[in-house]
């Protein structure tokens, strides 16, 4: 299974204001590859009982993710706000109708009832969030037993910092400014879940730590 990327001049044509990162020549690799690695990291089983699982992606944004997650059987894309761009992504490269999109504040309850999830994906989403804490409950509260719970972090490292101004993606990304440290985000995610595996990119300089996670317990 690989990552289905739609072309720059679709994602300017659909409008989708929160995706420079993607268009930018300096940044797109790295934001793709992002994705690609949190696919991987989940080392789902592509070749059979991938039609039986339930999948969300908390804090989808634009929806670049969704086409690709468009081969579970049933995926829930949750955002406090969905931008017309992502209908448009849905409509014109998803093949599958059992998509849903969910306008909803990942900072309250989530609307979902126990258990219900076979994998969370959580793409730079929990370092925007004030209390955390009841987030990362909530998220393991709509895991099923065994669930996973793939998360992309930005590092915060200096490296990260100084392309930040490099690129030019500063400004853009100072509207939503992080409140809370990769390490700390970290810590929090490993009182309720046990961490499976861990990758950092890139390799040499790691801008993004790509993580997951699973439920262990029902506490």
């Amino acid at each position: 299974m690989s990552l289905y990327k739609i072309s720059n001049k679709k994602i300017k044509e659909y409008g989708l204001t929160r995706c420079k990162a993607y268009t930018n020549f300096k940044t797109g690799w790295l934001f793709w590859k992002r994705l690609n690695v949190m696919l991987e990291i989940s080392e789902i089983d592509w070749d059979g009982g991938v039609d039986e699982l339930n999948v969300l992606d908390l804090g989808c944004g634009s929806g670049l993710f969704i086409p690709t997650l468009q081969e579970f059987s049933h995926v829930v894309a949750l955002d406090k706000k969905i931008e017309e761009g992502t209908k448009k992504i849905i409509e014109n490269h998803c093949e599958y109708d059992d998509i849903e999109l969910i306008e909803h504040d990942i900072r309250k309850s989530l609307p979902f009832e126990d258990n219900k999830f076979d994998i969370v994906f959580c793409s730079d989403v929990l370092e925007h969030i004030n209390n955390i804490y009841f987030t990362i409950k909530e998220i393991h509260r709509v895991l099923k037993p065994e669930g996973k719970f793939v998360v992309s972090n930005p590092s915060d490292s200096l490296v990260y910092r100084f392309l930040q101004n490099f690129t030019g993606f500063k400004k853009h990304s100072m509207k939503e400014k992080h409140i809370q440290s990769t390490k700390n985000v970290e810590k929090l995610i490993k009182e309720r879940f046990k961490m499976m595996k861990k990758v950092r990119i890139p390799f040499l300089l790691p801008l993004f730590n790509i993580i997951k996670f699973e439920k262990t317990s029902q506490n």
